[in-house]
């Protein structure tokens, strides 16, 4: 009777065990209610959101460990990628959008005020991207610091700097000599309190580019 006890107690301790080692290598969970969809992943946290013909639509949020929100991203139809949010402290630290122009990337100050915001080329999102249009630059007082102008072929071709009252300190101009060469071209021009104090016509001068 004792050896039977034993085999029996040893029998249900391996099935125990067996159960075990299983949820441990069980892969990511899914629950779905109606259209609503949550994914489980021990290792991330979770992600939830609306679902369409199965498939994601609208803003879904993503979720850590500890349950705080680190992402937003705003699905279309097809399940792509439309707007995307990046959250640090409960606060947007930078988001993306997809839009005629190309894809618009906006940073944010820890404060929550705007840090940045410029276009970017659509077919170079992933790598190599390539600023197109205009871009602006603004300290954590909301104040515009630096403005820049792109052309997507030559790259920076203007940029006018400001202080920290938002006044202007100086116009700066560029052309390129080719992929790796900038030239300072035409006339800057710095100034003081707003009022334009010296102006330099700029002659043969280059900068090595990245």
């Amino acid at each position: 009777m004792k050896m039977k006890c034993t085999i029996a107690l040893t029998a249900i301790f391996m099935f125990a065990s067996c159960n075990n080692q299983k949820k441990e290598a069980e892969p990511q969970e899914e629950t779905t209610t109606q259209n609503q969809s949550t994914r489980y992943n021990p290792d991330s946290g979770y992600t939830t959101g609306t679902t369409l013909n199965n498939k994601k639509n609208g803003w879904w949020k993503s979720f850590n460990q500890h349950g705080q929100l680190v992402a937003e991203e705003l699905y279309d139809a097809t399940e792509h990628v439309l707007r995307e949010r990046l959250v640090t402290n409960a606060e947007i630290s930078s988001e993306r959008m997809i839009t005629q122009h190309g894809e618009l990337v906006v940073t944010y100050h820890p404060n929550g005020r705007m840090a940045s915001y410029g276009y970017y080329k659509a077919d170079s999102i992933d790598t190599n991207r390539t600023l197109t249009g205009d871009s602006r630059q603004f300290d954590k007082n909301g104040i515009l610091r630096l403005y820049s102008n792109f052309n997507e072929k030559t790259r920076l071709v203007s940029e006018t700097e400001y202080d920290y009252t938002g006044q202007l300190l100086e116009e700066r101009f560029y052309i390129y000599i080719n992929q790796t060469t900038k030239k300072n071209t035409g006339t800057w021009k710095k100034y003081k309190n707003g009022k334009l104090i010296e102006t330099v016509k700029q002659k043969n001068s280059y900068t090595i580019v990245n």
